[in-house]
C-alpha cells in the first residue's frame, strides 16, 4: 500500500491509487490531469481561470457489487415499478377478469305515503261500483258529532246528530235528510236538486247543492292506492267480509262523508279514517267514517263518527220525479 490515496468519484470512498477500481463500488480509477502552470506575466493573466475542457474519455462505471444498500435500493425501485405496471393493467382490464365499474344510482326519497297497497282481486269490483255513476243501492247514514267543552263558548260539551235515508240509482238520488231534528226531503234528478221541508208543500229547486247530497262517487274513492286490505272479519249474519281501511292517499270531502257541515265546527278537523266492509265478491255492506282533532293530552276536542249501511245493492230504484199535484 502506497501513501498516494485517492477518493472515488462515485461513492467518495478513499482507496490506494495503485488499485485499478474502487473496492467499495467497483468504479474504475482515472487519474486526474495535472493543472497547467501559469507563466509569469500580468496580474490578470496570472489569476485567470483555466479554460474548462471536457475529459477525453467518459467516466466508466463498473458493475456494483451484489451487496450493501445499493442492492436494497434497486430492489425497492424495481418492486414499485412492477406494482405500478400491474395496477395499470388491472385498471384497463387487460386480464379480462376485472368487473366493469358500476355507477351508483342516487334515488330521491319519496314523500310519505310511498307504496301502493296490495288489495284482493275482488276489491276491484267494489271500487268500480263506487266510481260508477249508475251505481244503485239503498243507503242509510247516521252521524254523531261531539264538541268538547274546552272549545265551546259555554264551556259545556255539545253533540249534534244527523241522519240520511236515501236511494241512489242511475246517477239520481232521493231520500230524507235530518240535521239537528230538522227533516228535509230531497230529490236529485239530472244534477238538479229539489228540496221539501215538512209533510206539506212541494219540492222547490235549490240554489246550490251541499256536498252531503252528492253521495256518488261513494266515499270519494277514486283509486286503489286509497285503500289497504286489513284482513277478513265476520258480519252480523255470519258471512265473511273483507275489511278495508283508508290510507294517507285518501283525502275526502269531510262535509260529504259526515252528512253534516263539519267545516262549521269550532275546531278544524285534522284526522280522518275509513273502515269499509265488503263481501268477497265486492258488494259493500257497511262502513264507518271517523274524523277528529285531539288536544296535546290526547283528549278529543272534536270527534265525528258516521256509519253507513247498504241494502239492495244493484237492484234499488228507479227514482222518478214527483207528480205536480
Amino acid at each position: 500500500m502506497t501513501e498516494k490515496m485517492v477518493r472515488c468519484a462515485r461513492c467518495h470512498d478513499v482507496f490506494d491509487a495503485t488499485d485499478e477500481a474502487c473496492p467499495r463500488c467497483g468504479t474504475k480509477y482515472e487519474p486526474l490531469e495535472a493543472a497547467p502552470t501559469t507563466p509569469e506575466g500580468f496580474f490578470v493573466d496570472k489569476y485567470k481561470s483555466p479554460v474548462y475542457e471536457a475529459p477525453l474519455s467518459p467516466l466508466v462505471l463498473g458493475p456494483a457489487p451484489r451487496s450493501g444498500p445499493s442492492l436494497l435500493l434497486g430492489a425497492g425501485v424495481a418492486f414499485i415499478v412492477v406494482a405500478l405496471v400491474f395496477s395499470a393493467l388491472v385498471y384497463v382490464n387487460a386480464f379480462g377478469s376485472s368487473p366493469a365499474p358500476t355507477r351508483q344510482a342516487v334515488v330521491a326519497r319519496s314523500p310519505v305515503p310511498t307504496a301502493v297497497p296490495t288489495l284482493p282481486a275482488s276489491i276491484a269490483r267494489t271500487l268500480a261500483q263506487f266510481a260508477d255513476p249508475k251505481f244503485s243501492a239503498h243507503i242509510t247514514v247516521s252521524t254523531r258529532a261531539t264538541v268538547s267543552g274546552r272549545i265551546t263558548v259555554t264551556g259545556q260539551s255539545s253533540t249534534v246528530f244527523s241522519s240520511l235515508d236515501a236511494t241512489v240509482a242511475a246517477g239520481d238520488e232521493a231520500g230524507t235528510l235530518t240535521i239537528a231534528g230538522v227533516t228535509t226531503d230531497f230529490l236529485l234528478l239530472n244534477n238538479q236538486l229539489s228540496l221539501k221541508t215538512g209533510t206539506a208543500g212541494h219540492y222547490k229547486p235549490a240554489a246550490a247543492i251541499p256536498p252531503y247530497y252528492l253521495l256518488l262517487p261513494l266515499f270519494d274513492l277514486t283509486g286503489p292506492k286509497m285503500l289497504q286490505y286489513a284482513g277478513d272479519t265476520t258480519g252480523t249474519m255470519g258471512e265473511t267480509l273483507n275489511h278495508l281501511t283508508s290510507t294517507a292517499w285518501w283525502t275526502p270531502d269531510k262535509n260529504k262523508l259526515a252528512v253534516l257541515a263539519v267545516s262549521g265546527l269550532p275546531e278544524k278537523i285534522e284526522k280522518v279514517s275509513l273502515d269499509l266492509y265488503v263481501t268477497p265478491d265486492g258488494t259493500p255492506v257497511s262502513a264507518t267514517f271517523t274524523a277528529w282533532t285531539d288536544a296535546t293530552n290526547g283528549e278529543h276536542l272534536v270527534q265525528v263518527i258516521t256509519t253507513y249501511k247498504f241494502l239492495d245493492v244493484g237492484t234499488a230504484g228507479p227514482i222518478v220525479a214527483p207528480s205536480a199535484s
